[in-house]
């Protein structure tokens, strides 16, 4: 159960080095069409991780309950609530990151898709720290 723990805590550690996501989609707007196709393509591509992550987070998290005695509570719904939106967010960042890049590769105005992308990262990292402090917060639930 140590293992399922630490693996769990790695897979947190990971989740938030996405806090650093805005930084890289804060400039795509203001970028040639070129330059922003390619980050936008690498940032797509490097999504993917997390996505993986967030995977083994939910199975290492529910094990880890589980070993506790598994009941259903408040804290429990919360944090499963803000996984799901963690989860919804990456895809929907992925998408627009998607968008951008087929927008700028036809040299079309990507700056919407852009912008959209940066707004839903500031927004992820909201949701991710909510889930921190929610995660390590003594709450009476």
């Amino acid at each position: 159960m140590v293992a399922m723990f630490m693996i769990h805590r790695l897979a947190a550690v990971l989740i938030l080095l996405c806090l650093f996501l805005p930084i890289g989609t804060g400039t795509l707007a203001s970028r040639d069409p070129q330059a922003a196709a390619q980050r936008a393509g690498k940032l797509a591509g490097l999504l993917r991780i997390p996505h993986f992550v967030l995977i083994v987070s939910i199975i290492t998290g529910l094990a880890v309950y589980w070993a506790g005695g598994f009941r259903i509570t408040l804290w429990l719904a919360i944090v499963f609530l803000l996984f799901l939106a963690i989860a919804a967010l990456f895809g929907i960042i992925t998408k627009a990151l998607k968008n951008v890049k087929d927008l700028a590769g036809r040299n079309e105005s990507f700056q919407a898709g852009a912008k959209k992308a940066f707004v839903l990262s500031l927004v992820l990292d909201l949701v991710i720290l909510l889930m921190v402090a929610v995660k390590f917060a003594p709450l009476p639930f």
